[in-house]
């Protein structure tokens, strides 16, 4: 069904709405959705931008006709990602968020290629998105590691704390050195819903992005250290050993479970230095000469 596209007047709205609320026959949404998209024309954005008023209307339509407009806007693929991207900036904050949905299902329609507008477009929706909106778009672009919207994601979680999990676990999968300051300063205010996503961020972006790990193994509050600890663990390397030892020594009585997982660590690594300083040690001893 690809005719053309849609102007829904006035009439035909109150008529929905009367039907809807006094309970008359249901509403023939297939018909009218074929009428909708006839009348927006033969360019699909036009379709699709009509199909939008239907699937998220500013007075309340029959739900069944909501709900067949935005099916039939998923099944442009391709094709909805622009005119979904401007119909985000009209629709009712409510609907924000399963716009955002049904744009996303709208890509996985595709199999090639990932469109221009696809991940500005998601960017924009944390931006500009209530809670339910950046929720479901933050993830998408974490896994496309999209590090245009670092920024965008930090910004939205200082608006919104009850997001710093969702942001933290975000900014690690990107891997972008420029979060480690404000994953940085989220580990260390300790609250542990988002202490301890931060701190596996820190560790999933690797580099300079350990310092603040190292840092928190000495920290005064117990979530903090704890947190440092279990993400330094997968990632702990030989000139980690002498912080993973001062840890140790100065506070044998944390977690039980991660202090002996730390020791294990610990046991493993001086292994590997003591092999390290060995081959360094027989590379550099002088040949013997032959009589």
């Amino acid at each position: 069904m690809r005719a053309s596209g849609f102007l829904v007047s006035a009439a035909s709205v109150v008529l929905l709405s009367t039907l809807s609320t006094l309970g008359a026959e249901p509403v023939d949404a297939e018909r009218l959705i074929v009428e909708a998209v006839t009348k927006a024309g033969e360019e699909p954005s036009k379709q699709v931008q009509a199909l939008a008023r239907l699937a998220w209307p500013d007075t309340p339509l029959a739900p069944q006709l909501c709900a067949r407009a935005r099916a039939e806007i998923v099944a442009y693929g391709e094709r909805a990602i622009s005119p979904l991207r401007v119909a985000f900036g009209k629709v009712k904050p409510s609907d924000q968020e399963d716009l955002v949905r049904a744009y996303i299902e709208a890509f996985r329609q595709m199999s090639a290629r990932i469109p221009p507008d696809y991940l500005p477009g998601l960017e924009a929706m944390v931006w500009y998105g209530v809670e339910g909106a950046k929720r479901v778009a933050i993830p998408e672009i974490a896994r496309f590691r999209y590090r245009g919207a670092i920024l965008t994601i930090m910004d939205a979680a200082a608006e919104i704390p009850a997001l710093l999990p969702l942001a933290a676990e975000a900014l690690g999968r990107i891997g972008d050195d420029r979060a480690r300051f404000f994953l940085e300063k989220i580990l260390n205010e300790g609250k542990p819903e988002s202490a301890e996503p931060a701190a596996m961020a820190l560790a999933q972006i690797g580099g300079r992005a350990l310092l603040p790990l190292k840092a928190g193994l000495s920290a005064e509050g117990r979530s903090v250290r704890l947190a440092a600890a279990r993400a330094l663990l997968p990632v702990a390397r030989v000139e980690d050993l002498s912080a993973l030892f001062e840890y140790l020594e100065a506070h044998p009585d944390d977690d039980p479970a991660t202090v002996q997982a730390l020791r294990q660590a610990v046991i493993m690594l001086d292994k590997q230095r003591q092999a390290q300083e060995a081959a360094a040690a027989s590379s550099s001893a002088p040949e013997e000469k032959t009589p």
